[in-house]
């Protein structure tokens, strides 16, 4: 695997990848039942390739989760829009792989949602990125596994589907 992609993106973004035998160790330290759980939320901050989270999403379907719930409650954000287009593809190949085509617009409807372009995570994270009034805490596609009611309106949900066809479209033509 490619450590890095120039030493540019190193030296201005710090940009460097994990090695899949880490990731794989890094994911093992959490038992199977949690991974099993329908409402662990699971956020890479810095998803890069999208590494971590093909990890979390293979954990999450091979503990028993349904491919939907483990895309529904996986998040990775990420500063680079090549990274964020990388990491959306590869997170629908397992997915392509594992459900055989099954309800694979759904779930990259949530992908698109749920892997998603910041200029910076922390401040993302700490919701003080924007102004109050520009703040939206982020919310799920359609389900809310959380009980909280964070759930897209149907309106920000039609933008997303023109995206996760395109997404669709492109990860069945590279079966």
């Amino acid at each position: 695997m490619v450590l890095t992609r120039s030493k540019e993106r190193v030296s201005n973004f710090g940009e460097v990848f994990t090695p899949d035998h880490i990731v794989k160790e890094m994911h093992e330290l959490l038992p199977k039942r949690e991974w099993a759980r329908k409402d662990m939320i699971y956020l890479e901050p810095t998803c890069g390739n999208g590494q971590f989270l093909v990890q979390a999403i293979q954990k999450k379907i091979d503990s028993g989760l349904s491919p939907e719930a483990a895309a529904n409650t996986t998040f990775g954000m990420d500063i680079m829009q090549d990274n964020i287009e990388e990491s959306r593809l590869r997170v629908m190949r397992v997915f392509r792989d594992r459900t055989k085509g099954k309800y694979l617009l759904r779930i990259a409807c949530m992908v698109v949602n749920n892997v998603f372009q910041v200029e910076d995570g922390l401040a993302y994270i700490r919701g003080d990125a924007f102004s109050d009034s520009q703040w939206e805490e982020k919310q799920f596609y359609d389900e809310d596994p959380t009980g909280n009611g964070m759930i897209l309106p149907p309106c920000k949900r039609r933008g997303i589907e023109s995206l996760a066809k395109e997404l669709v479209r492109k990860v069945t033509k590279d079966e």
